[in-house]
Formats: C-alpha cells, sequence, structure tokens
C-alpha cells in the first residue's frame, strides 16, 4: 500500500492530496517536487520505498544522478522485489556510466523475469558496454532462444562473439540473419 497505517491522524490536508501534488509537480518538471516529497516524508504516512522512487524519478528530471541514484537504492533498500525500483536503479547507474553495477541491478531483474527479451537485451547492451563479453554472449544466446527473429538481438550476439575474438563467428551469424 501507498499509505501507511496511520495515515489518518494528522489535521488539515489528507496524504492523498499532498501525493496528487507531489505527482503532479513530478510530471511537469516542477521543482517544487522535492519541497512536497520532503513535506510528505516528514508526515510519515506514504509509505518510504515508494517517496524514494518519486525522489529518485524527481531528481533524475533535474538532471541531479548520483543523488536520484541515491534515492533509488534506498528505495530498493525498502522494497528489494520492485521491479520498478530495480529498473530505475540499473538505468541511474547506467547514465552515471557506472555500467558494471547496472548490468548487476538489471541481471536481478532478469533472474525475475527470464522470458523478457526487453530485459536480456537491455542486460546484455550494459554486459558490452563493461567489457564483460562472455556474460553478455550467454545472455544474448538466451534472448535469442525466446526472440530467434530479434534483429537486435542476433545483433547483441554478433557483437559478443566479435568481442571474444571470434570475426567469422559474428560474420557468419549476421549474414545468417540477412539471408532470412
Amino acid at each position: 500500500s501507498l499509505f501507511c497505517p496511520q495515515s489518518r491522524g494528522h489535521a488539515g490536508e489528507y496524504p492523498e492530496q499532498l501525493l496528487h501534488a507531489t505527482l503532479t509537480a513530478l510530471r511537469n518538471g516542477d521543482d517544487q517536487c522535492l519541497n512536497l516529497l520532503g513535506r510528505l516524508e516528514k508526515r510519515g504516512e506514504v509509505n518510504p520505498g515508494f517517496l524514494h522512487f518519486l525522489k529518485a524519478r524527481a531528481l533524475l528530471k533535474l538532471r541531479r544522478l548520483e543523488e536520484a541514484a541515491e534515492a533509488a537504492r534506498a528505495a530498493l533498500d525498502e522494497s528489494p522485489a520492485d521491479a520498478k525500483y530495480l529498473t530505475l536503479y540499473s538505468r541511474l547507474l547506467a547514465d552515471l556510466n557506472r555500467l558494471s553495477e547496472a548490468a548487476d541491478a538489471m541481471a536481478t531483474l532478469v533472474s525475475r523475469q527470464p522470458q523478457n527479451p526487453a530485459l536480456q537485451q537491455r542486460l546484455c547492451a550494459l554486459l558490452l558496454g563493461s567489457r564483460r563479453f562472455g556474460e553478455a554472449e550467454t545472455v544474448a544466446r538466451e534472448a535469442l532462444a525466446i526472440s530467434p527473429d530479434s534483429a537486435r538481438v542476433v545483433e547483441l550476439l554478433a557483437q559478443s562473439k566479435y568481442h571474444l575474438g571470434d570475426l567469422h563467428g559474428a560474420i557468419k551469424l549476421l549474414a545468417e540473419a540477412v539471408a532470412r
């Protein structure tokens, strides 16, 4: 639940009203969003993980990436199984060029959703970017088993092969894909 059990204990504005104002400010890119989030946090009426997630989103819009990553990490600490929080955290790490950490976060998400080809593609790209070519090849092969007609997956597998020194294998893979 978004709201804590004691959320009706304060006089004045309801947490729903304050949360609505916060979400509107976030959507509009209004820098008042952080102030509103602070007010919600002080009241202690909204789920802390969700507040950290909103703070990360607001900080991302303001391009304050380090702080946004810290807020996303705090959201994950509150709710480690939340896919939204993990996705945002991985994205922020990638934006900070911390590609290996971003890949590790994305790998956690892929392990929870192994049949999701979009997540596997993202993981493979992060692994390639962090020069973890063997792992990238493994993930690309798994993604190809799920999405055999995906040109993007074939491209990622060919890149993996190339970086592992298998130029012939990369060329053959691409030629076979073009011939289909």
